[in-house]
């Protein structure tokens, strides 16, 4: 029976080879699935190459004029909302709303003016003087007739900026030369090495501060420090001979030191600036070269503070007030605490500190170029501007131009409290006589007219200088 029921070999192949067909089409039924994507629609297709990608990109830049108008009253509402936070003294939630309102402006190629010069103003309130001159220059990037108010903001803003670390300076320097006046005392029989690189800052201290006997009496009897403090020792007593009438000592010693350390971008660098301070002229060429001597001495190590601080310096004294504002800021330097002892890092500290002086002076001359820009925006109010253009001046030791500018003056009450600070200048470039002679005329004259103004102005002029 089994036999009888058997299927032929060629049955049996014929069924496999039906099988096998069978597969083969669900397998290719299978394959063809995929195919279904091209039913997908062609925008996500594109996305797959690189130049329909950036196609793509390009379209959602484009902003309809719907959006547009729609965006562009979301922005007025926000800053309508930050005018009545900020009346209602609510700052912070201001500038959240101020915040909000500039990012879409920006976003649909529309900023608001409005909305920056208030966030200026606020930041202005309350001393943050870095975030107010930032909102008040992105206001004056964009083309508006009516700038006077936001330029003499600004002006007023690196003004008080230059005033803030000015005082700083002064209050460091201070504590600086009462920490070392203690070191010196503990260090006498401790360390002798240490005692001398004291004495070192502490000259220093007092040639900044401008007491050059102190300053004398301290640098001349540092000891061996090592490079580049032992120059630097001379340099600063070299330079306080210059500035008390010995010209000729100053002249030799700086000479020598030029000679032999010429190559050390460090010491040639700190030279230059020195002869900057106190009034011996510079060659461009030599600013120029020691720039980027500088530059290529930053290029071997990112920890040189002396040389960042010297760059800063450089390009200050060359009139590139935005880049040193810029190098500065690459610093994240703040004002620290002034509570500063000694210790291993105090010449860190020092250096640093006197950053802040040359800062000062870069605000203040910043402050007279805007205060400039007042006087072409507002020709009637030259006297107030010019006042101000030359305390600026004096304040950022550029003596002979404040003494210009003070002299164009011819209205009151702007006129006598310019001839108080043109005495001012006169003191600082060592004409004490004409200083004097100016001051007792003005005393005669104001305690005639009992002119309270004019007499305050020139007391403070005389406890600033300490006379």
């Amino acid at each position: 029976m089994f036999k009888n029921n058997k299927k032929p070999r060629s049955y049996n192949l014929f069924l496999i080879l039906i099988l096998t067909l069978c597969l083969l089409a669900s397998c290719g039924d299978k394959k063809k699935e995929p195919e279904k994507i091209e039913d997908t629609p062609p925008q996500q297709v594109k996305q797959v190459t690189p130049p329909q990608k950036e196609e793509k990109t390009e379209e959602i830049q484009e902003i309809s004029p719907e959006i547009k108008t729609k965006k562009t009253q979301e922005a007025k509402r926000l800053i309508n909302e930050a005018i009545q936070y900020n009346d209602e003294r609510d700052y912070k939630s201001a500038l959240k709303s101020l915040k909000k309102a500039i990012d879409i402006g920006e976003a649909i190629d529309l900023p608001f003016p409005n909305a920056y010069s208030m966030s200026g103003e606020i930041y202005q309130r309350f001393k943050d003087y870095k975030n107010a001159a930032f909102y008040y220059e992105k206001y004056l990037q964009r083309p508006d007739k009516d700038k006077l108010k936001v330029l003499e903001s600004i002006s007023d803003v690196y003004y008080n900026w230059g005033m803030l670390y000015n005082r700083f300076f002064e209050s460091a320097l201070n504590l600086h030369i009462d920490y070392y006046t203690y070191g010196l005392e503990m260090l006498a029989s401790i360390n002798p090495k240490q005692k001398e690189a004291i004495r070192y800052f502490r000259g220093l201290g007092y040639y900044l501060s401008r007491r050059f006997d102190k300053a004398i009496d301290d640098l001349r009897k540092v000891g061996k420090i090592g490079k580049p403090y032992d120059d630097f020792t001379k340099i600063k007593l070299a330079a306080c001979y210059y500035e008390k009438g010995d010209k000729k000592t100053a002249e030799s010693i700086w000479a020598k030191i030029n000679s032999e350390s010429r190559q050390n971008s460090l010491i040639s660098s700190e030279l230059l600036i020195t002869y900057m301070e106190v009034g011996k002229p510079v060659k461009a060429a030599d600013l120029s070269g020691e720039h980027q001597k500088i530059l290529k001495l930053l290029e071997k190590t990112d920890d040189n503070y002396m040389a960042r601080g010297n760059l800063i310096t450089i390009n200050a004294i060359n009139g590139e007030l935005d880049l040193a504002i810029e190098l500065f800021k690459s610093e994240d330097l703040k004002i620290p605490d002034m509570t500063i002892p000694i210790s291993a890092n105090s010449r860190a500290k020092f250096y640093r500190n006197s950053i802040f002086r040359t800062m000062a002076k870069v605000y203040f001359l910043k402050a007279a170029e805007y205060y400039g820009e007042c006087i072409e925006a507002s020709p009637q109010k030259i006297d107030e501007y010019n006042y101000k253009i030359g305390l600026c001046l004096l304040y950022g030791n550029k003596l002979d131009e404040g003494i210009k500018n003070f002299s164009q003056i011819t209205s009151e009450p702007f006129k006598s409290k310019a001839d108080v600070y043109t005495g001012v200048c006169f003191y600082q470039k060592g004409d004490k006589e004409k200083a004097e002679q100016i001051w007792d005329r003005l005393a005669k004259e104001n305690l005639i007219k009992k002119d309270k103004n004019t007499l305050y102005e020139l007391s403070y002029a005389y406890s600033r200088l300490a006379i």
